[in-house]
């Protein structure tokens, strides 16, 4: 097979699973050959495989998200034993005499159009990424032959989120993201919020952990509230009502003129501390 309005091949050969039946938006209905149900490429026309459509520009590359027995007799007397719905995701073009991977439909499949499977070259131009500074994850679940990258600046300059059940991994992944970031680009500086504490041993002196037991903030961090807190350990507050004690008897304003004297914190850290005072 010859790449779009090229003479170099894009990949090898495959087989054809069917052709398009339908276009409505960014999904196609696909009409399955017979023959791709039961040879030996039966296992790339169910939910979640990819598949590739050919158009007279690009190869448009797609997702299974539903495979059924909808046709008729005489559809099956044409060859066809199913119908598949087939998500486009993107296109594999040439460009500057590479195979190259975009998200997005320029081009869309018209009534006819061959689809094929996904060759094991194809799904390297979509997940390996494109020569830029990369990291590996992992392998496609699709074909574990395959190796998963990331663009590190294409994932650091949005947001993105690790998204499984309870038990799959999901720590795990983040670990390993993490860990090769910091490899591929060292000089960055990550900020880890750990509320469960599940990644202390994941970067070993790499990283420096912060805790409770370790933490040190200066006092013109606070405001008032906290810092009676520290000193008193946030212990009962008397009434507002009370007046400030001989020992501290200037003027205390808070911000926009407030008379922190009034205040329930304020006057319970005076009544302790002339207590402290006098004893």
């Amino acid at each position: 097979m010859l790449g779009p309005g090229t003479d170099q091949p894009l990949s090898a050969p495959t087989v054809a699973l069917g052709h398009v039946h339908a276009v409505s938006g960014s999904q196609a209905t696909v009409g399955l050959l017979t023959a791709a149900l039961t040879g030996a490429d039966r296992t790339t026309v169910t939910v979640g495989k990819f598949v590739k459509i050919e158009t007279r520009k690009a190869a448009l590359v797609g997702v299974v998200t539903e495979a059924a027995i909808q046709y008729a007799s005489d559809h099956a007397a044409r060859g066809y034993g199913a119908v598949a719905h087939v998500d486009l995701v993107g296109e594999i073009d040439q460009r500057d005499g590479e195979a190259r991977f975009r998200r997005g439909v320029t081009d869309y499949p018209t009534i006819g159009d061959i689809v094929l499977s996904l060759a094991n070259a194809e799904l390297r131009i979509i997940f390996g990424g494109s020569g830029a500074v990369t990291i590996n994850i992992g392998c496609l679940q699709q074909a574990s032959s395959v190796a998963v990258s990331i663009e590190i600046d294409e994932m650091l300059s949005k947001h993105f989120a690790v998204l499984g059940s309870i038990g799959v991994g999901k720590s795990s992944v983040v670990a390993q993201i993490l860990l090769e970031t910091m490899r591929a680009r060292p000089e960055l500086r990550i900020f880890l919020l750990d509320a469960h504490n599940e990644y202390e041993r994941c970067f070993g002196d790499r990283a420096h952990v912060v805790n409770p037991a370790n933490l040190r903030l200066p006092f013109w961090l606070f405001n008032f509230e906290e810092i009676v807190d520290v000193i008193f350990g946030g212990g009962d507050e008397t009434s507002s009502a009370g007046l400030v004690p001989d020992s501290l008897g200037a003027d205390v304003m808070g911000s926009g003129g407030r008379d922190l004297r009034r205040t329930p914190d304020f006057c319970s850290f005076c009544n302790r501390f002339d207590r402290g005072a006098r004893a």
